[in-house]
C-alpha cells in the first residue's frame, strides 16, 4: 500500500489546514477507532463469555450485540490498528506482516458480515450465531 502524489498532497493540505494541533488528533483518529473498535469488540464477547448482558447490550438498550458481530468489530479494530499510521513526519506503508495481518482480519470480518447478510437475505439459520 504505497501513498501516490495525491495522497501525499491531500495529506498536507488537511495538515496545513488544521494546524499542529488539529494534525496531531487527525493523525491519532485510525488509532483511536481502532482502539474502541477491539474494546467495544472485545468487551462484548467478554460478556457473552461470562454470561453478562450488560456488555452485549453497551448504549443499544434493549438490542443485543451478537458475538458473530463483536468478533467481526474486533477484527476489523485489529485491522485497522495494523494499518494505523506510525510515528514520524512522514507516513509510510505499513510492515509487510502487518498489512497481510489487517487483510486477513478483515477478510474474516468480510465473510462474516456476508454470511450474516445471506441469512437475512435467504431467511434460513446458517448455524453462524450458534459458533
Amino acid at each position: 500500500m504505497s501513498l501516490t502524489t495525491d495522497d501525499r498532497h491531500a495529506d498536507a493540505a488537511i495538515a496545513r489546514a488544521l494546524g499542529h494541533s488539529g494534525r496531531r488528533i487527525y493523525r491519532a483518529l485510525p488509532a483511536i477507532g481502532a482502539l474502541a473498535g477491539i474494546a467495544i469488540g472485545g468487551s462484548v464477547l467478554v460478556g457473552w463469555a461470562v454470561g453478562s448482558a450488560a456488555p452485549a447490550r453497551g448504549l443499544a438498550g434493549p438490542a443485543l450485540t451478537l458475538p458473530n458481530s463483536a468478533a467481526a468489530l474486533l477484527l476489523l479494530g485489529t485491522a485497522l490498528w495494523l494499518l494505523r499510521p506510525r510515528g514520524g513526519a512522514s507516513r509510510s506503508a505499513p510492515p509487510h506482516a502487518a498489512l497481510a495481518g489487517a487483510r486477513a482480519a478483515a477478510g474474516v470480518a468480510t465473510l462474516v458480515a456476508a454470511l450474516i447478510g445471506l441469512e437475512w437475505v435467504t431467511g434460513r439459520d446458517l448455524g453462524i450465531d450458534h459458533v
